[in-house]
């Protein structure tokens, strides 16, 4: 759990540099993971604590709707409260990011489940497959979960009728 805590440490962090190594700590860590049944089982049990999840620290920092990325308002420069404001992922972040989820959802059935409860997945991820090949992640997502595979995917993006 050390290697994961640090991975997502890393990930959450402002710098794309830092953001890049988090996402490599955690692909590795969970290369180490599916190579045995008890810490496939670790890695699932983990993933019931909410600063261990993995998916949401995904679809909050890497795969973001395009509308999520921008300032929406001026408001929080008239107020106390500070806002957020980190760089936007680049593609080699998102290209990482896909293959960190994808290998989350084959190794724990439950987080594709997370995925959808948390941000909608796959609106996200057909906005990305319109400028990104994201197919494998999209599959990974969609297996075992008829909440996810329900979403009319062809109705969210106009788009892809210029990928197809």
């Amino acid at each position: 759990t050390l290697a994961l805590r640090t991975g997502l440490s890393y990930a959450r962090a402002e710098f794309s540099s830092l953001r890049i190594r988090g996402l490599c700590v955690i692909l590795k860590f969970l290369r180490s993971v599916a190579e045995s049944d008890t810490t496939i089982n670790l890695f699932c049990h983990s993933q019931s604590i909410p600063d261990l999840q993995v998916v949401q620290v995904l679809f909050r920092h890497f795969l973001r709707d395009t509308e999520d990325q921008s300032v929406t308002s001026l408001d929080h420069i008239f107020t106390v409260e500070s806002m957020e404001i980190t760089s936007p992922s680049t593609d080699s972040e998102i290209s990482l990011a896909l293959r960190v989820l994808e290998g989350c959802c084959l190794i724990h059935c439950e987080s594709n489940v997370l995925a959808h409860e948390y941000n909608k997945a796959i609106p996200v991820l057909m906005n990305i497959l319109s400028t990104r090949a994201c197919l494998d992640a999209l599959i990974a997502i969609m297996l075992d979960s008829s909440a996810n595979q329900a979403v009319d995917i062809f109705s969210i993006d106009s788009s892809l009728t210029e990928v197809v």
